[in-house]
């Protein structure tokens, strides 16, 4: 009986870990580029930016990756461009709220679409992870995201399947 139990229970963490190995890793805040760009760049050259120092598969930050980043980099040295996600706001007006919880119009949360220097600002990532607009004319680093393992889903299955074998084993169960 012992036997089915523990059975059981590793069929259901395998079946668990099986279902996480099918969903991709997230993108997490990894860093800023070593390069600075004007808001009006672009975003392809944000990314350029970010593949040169990050590896192929990075990107420009979202605001949504930035606060789910789970292993966090040292600090940055200063604010960094990101690209902001735009919740539903009620009423109209051309206000925008972007999921950091900075509201503005989405002119002055992307530099104009990452278009202009000229009397705009951006969303950016602040040196200690809080958000802010500033002004497009100045040239920042990229905030940049890539797919991070979470660390504890590469930890746990090993362990604990072998625990779970180990233990069984000890109390006779096999």
């Amino acid at each position: 009986m012992r036997l089915i139990l523990n059975l059981t229970a590793a069929l259901i963490i395998l079946a668990a870990t099986a279902s996480r190995a099918q969903t991709p890793d997230p993108f997490q805040f990894v860093g800023i580029s070593s390069d600075t760009q004007f808001g009006n760049a672009g975003v392809r050259s944000f990314a350029l930016r970010c593949q040169s120092d990050y590896g192929a598969a990075a990107r420009m930050c979202t605001s949504e990756e930035i606060l789910e980043t789970i292993v966090w980099p040292a600090p940055a040295a200063e604010a960094a461009w990101v690209r902001p996600v735009f919740n539903p706001v009620g009423g109209g007006g051309g206000v925008a709220v972007d999921a950091s919880g900075k509201n503005d119009s989405p002119t002055n949360l992307t530099c104009d679409g990452w278009e202009s220097t000229v009397g705009v600002t951006g969303l950016v990532v602040l040196r200690l992870a809080g958000f802010d607009t500033l002004l497009c004319d100045t040239p920042r680093p990229i905030a940049c995201c890539k797919r991070v393992p979470e660390p504890s889903a590469a930890l746990s299955l090993p362990v604990g399947v072998a625990g779970l074998v180990g233990l069984s084993m000890l109390k006779g169960g096999v």
